[in-house]
């Protein structure tokens, strides 16, 4: 077996070449205008920030310096699962709690000595009869209906 080894003779040009290339590539932060120019905004932008923070040193510290006043409920650690599950099925109770206070309001305001309230009592009672009967009569026909099946299917 015979290797074959093949020799590249390299041109000085090219290797000074190579190595201006990586040389620019390594000064390229310092020597290029462009990217001195991004570097510089960078930097006015965070002076800016800088300033601000510092001008409102005083705000920062009050701040800082004050306990968190927040809207919260203090539970103990044995109660928190009862209160993952309270707090769910309350919500759609405190969203409608203008209507039930108006609800309220409406009650408090409303005078049953005018005598509507015998009348509408009356329609009521009517009306709820009227309901008992239909619901009499559909148990009736359901019923039947069934023996009228049960009937079918045996013949």
């Amino acid at each position: 077996m015979r290797i074959k080894l093949k020799l590249v003779w390299k041109h000085p040009q090219v290797d000074l070449d190579i190595q201006r290339r990586m040389q620019d590539k390594e000064t390229s932060d310092i020597t290029h205008l462009a990217v001195r120019e991004k570097r510089i905004k960078d930097i006015q932008s965070l002076n800016g920030h800088m300033q601000s923070i510092i001008d409102s040193k005083s705000q920062l510290k009050t701040r800082l310096q004050q306990p968190f006043v927040g809207d919260f409920v203090r539970i103990e650690a044995q109660y928190h699962r009862y209160a993952a599950e309270l707090f769910p099925q309350i919500a759609p109770i405190l969203a409608d709690l203008t209507t039930h206070l108006e609800n309220i309001a409406w009650v408090k305001s409303l005078s049953f000595s005018d005598g509507k309230m015998d009348s509408l009592l009356s329609d009521l009672n009517n009306t709820l009869a009227g309901l008992q009967t239909t619901f009499q009569l559909l148990c009736q026909m359901r019923n039947n209906m069934a023996q009228f099946h049960h009937i079918d299917i045996k013949s």
